[in-house]
């Protein structure tokens, strides 16, 4: 069994994940004992969900950036020559 007191902006997504599934199934555990799950797992599962959550959002903008940088290095000259053209006037009006 993991230690889940750690802080989960140190550690990696793997053993973010991993530490995630092992909370669901505690959780899982005591509500079939009958048990409310204990308030410092389903706090540390919200905390885990968070993170997760923002690193993949954190990740698909970063794709998204380095996708739209390539997709503008693909561009004809004279499209980025227009467009930067287009932006001056605005820019001078």
């Amino acid at each position: 069994m993991i230690n889940f007191d750690f802080d989960p902006r140190d550690v990696n997504l793997d053993t973010l994940i991993l530490a995630q599934a092992e909370l669901k199934t505690l959780a899982e555990g005591y509500q079939a004992n009958g048990i409310p799950a204990p308030e410092r797992v389903t706090d540390k599962l919200a905390v885990i969900g968070s993170e997760i959550t923002a690193r993949v959002k954190a990740d698909r903008q970063k794709r998204l950036k380095m996708l739209k940088a390539r997709e503008a290095a693909l561009t004809p000259a004279d499209e980025q020559r227009k467009s930067i053209q287009s932006e001056i006037a605005d820019l001078e009006k």
